[in-house]
């Protein structure tokens, strides 16, 4: 979704439309995760699903961030606290996720 006239409405747009797209990656990598730690329960498999969980979220806590590379209304003071609020629900988000493939019974040999 392009952000075409730089108001607060087209911004809150896009940082909705990013927090959704995350949410949906971050389900998408949590369900792949557990696929695999299923089917290969060991420490190994864990560690690399961590990581790429952790690196997914990441990126994706980085990108309401570049909505400051847009001309926004500069009288509007509520951007940050919008960008904000999307990194901190999405670092939740994968928190929540990296807790559940912590979750014991996924780490032993077979």
């Amino acid at each position: 979704m392009p952000l075409l006239r730089g108001d607060s409405a087209s911004a809150q747009r896009v940082v909705r439309e990013v927090l959704a797209a995350a949410e949906s990656r971050l389900a998408t990598e949590h369900n792949l995760a557990m696929a695999n730690l299923t089917a290969s329960p060991t420490a190994q498999t864990r560690a690399l699903e961590t990581d790429i969980l952790h690196t997914w979220t990441q990126y994706h806590v980085d990108v309401p961030a570049t909505i400051h590379d847009v001309p926004v209304d500069p009288t509007w003071t509520g951007l940050n606290a919008l960008i904000a609020s999307a990194q901190a629900s999405i670092r939740e988000a994968g928190a929540g996720h990296l807790r559940a493939i912590a979750a014991p019974g996924y780490s032993e040999a077979r």
